[in-house]
């Protein structure tokens, strides 16, 4: 039996749910799903955790959002999923399903606000070694968010990463 196909799955969400051992932690959630309707279920569980962290960080009583975010940040990065977070969970069960190893990195940890672009090296790595990557992100007026933006950017500026990643599905 050949090498597994290694697909990562890259959160591009400010809102993200799931960071630093969250990110290890929804891999060996998404592997423990042996059916749909158990993804189906945990899929369902984890955006209402979600919703609930979003209600209880001041949602519910009209918090600014800068201050909503701020409290979401407060949160271990272990619970829930956003939307995006859900709809590439999906996508990363179907790749295990065929196959796959899968991986999921979220692009917060890495694009910090203020701080710029922390840890290249680790993040262009994973995207090295990937063979594959799905990118999931809010759409904002049509547009990709501002995570995924600073992705593509830094992909753009630098050759020789397009250089290994142009033959990536």
């Amino acid at each position: 039996m050949g090498k597994k196909v290694r697909i990562l799955g890259v959160s591009a969400s400010l809102r993200n749910a799931r960071r630093g051992f969250g990110n290890v932690e929804l891999i060996e959630q998404i592997n423990a799903c042996a059916t749909e309707e158990e993804m189906k279920h945990f899929l369902e569980q984890e955006a209402l955790t979600h919703l609930n962290n979003f209600k209880e960080a001041g949602r519910d009583s009209r918090e600014p959002f800068d201050q909503i975010y701020k409290n979401l940040k407060k949160l271990k990065g272990n619970r829930g999923l956003s939307n995006s977070e859900v709809a590439l969970s999906s996508a990363l069960w179907s790749a295990k399903e065929c196959g796959a190893e899968i991986e999921h990195l979220s692009l917060a940890e890495y694009f910090k606000e203020g701080r710029g672009l922390m840890n290249e090296e680790e993040m262009e790595q994973k995207l090295i070694e990937a063979d594959g990557i799905i990118i999931s992100t809010p759409v904002y007026f049509g547009d990709r968010g501002s995570l995924a933006q600073s992705l593509l950017t830094h992909i753009r500026n630098k050759p020789e990463l397009q250089a290994k990643l142009c033959h990536k599905i």
